[in-house]
């Protein structure tokens, strides 16, 4: 589920100045978003597009990111996914967040770029 319609990734608080690991997946089927979220210790939330649910998703971060990875990381095949997970599980140890401001592909610049590159969608509204 992760390798397919999920993502790992860092989030900076700037209010704090720091940084904290994400682990979401999102898919159109809610018993298995349900499933997933309920073993991730979270409950699922609608996605909406303009007020229109176009699916579900599971979202975890700090130390609830971290147990999940610990977890899934072994299973993970996609190569740059693995390598983030771990480069995740190597930087925050036990510690849900990290003081310090790293851009993503600063933080990830040893791993392989994700096999799907989203754009961000203030571009994809501008562009249509």
């Amino acid at each position: 589920m992760i390798d397919g319609e999920g993502f790992v990734h860092i989030r900076f608080r700037s209010d704090r100045f720091t940084m904290y690991p994400r682990l979401r997946i999102y898919g159109t089927s809610r018993p298995i978003i349900a499933e997933a979220a309920r073993i991730m210790g979270v409950n699922p939330f609608p996605r909406r597009d303009n007020g229109i649910l176009v699916g579900w998703y599971a979202s975890v971060s700090h130390l609830k990111a971290l147990r999940v990875l610990r977890i899934v990381q072994p299973y993970l095949r996609d190569p740059s996914k693995s390598c983030r997970a771990k480069k995740i599980l190597g930087t925050f140890g036990d510690v849900g967040t990290v003081r310090g401001y790293l851009r993503t592909p600063e933080f990830f610049k040893d791993c392989p770029p994700p096999t799907r590159i989203r754009k961000p969608r203030s571009i994809i509204n501008h562009v249509q």
